[in-house]
């Protein structure tokens, strides 16, 4: 199961990390000490991940899965604002931040 572009490209590492091993979600999340709609939040990349928890995760796979892998970092949005709109003093079809 792949996410679309946008959500992100790839399988989450740790869904990987389940794939191979064979390890059942349920069978994971018990032992890491959390639920399994939690464990689907975060893979799925719904859900913030606290330290505390990316290092049992980590620790639990082997280092199988870094704390790089919980790290999403995105440019800022930009917006173009359409021309002509506004109070007259901006430039058409500026970026704004």
């Amino acid at each position: 199961m792949r996410c679309k572009l946008g959500d992100m490209t790839d399988l989450h590492p740790l869904q990987s990390y389940l794939d191979r091993t064979g390890q059942k979600r349920a069978d994971f999340a018990e032992a890491i000490g959390i639920g399994v709609p939690s464990l689907s939040r975060i893979i799925n990349r719904k859900q913030n991940v606290k330290l505390d928890l990316i290092e049992r995760i980590v620790v639990a796979t082997g280092f199988a899965v870094s704390a790089d892998d919980f790290l999403t970092v995105s440019p800022p949005q930009r917006i173009l604002k359409p021309a002509g709109q506004g109070s007259g003093s901006e430039t058409s079809g500026a970026i704004l931040s």
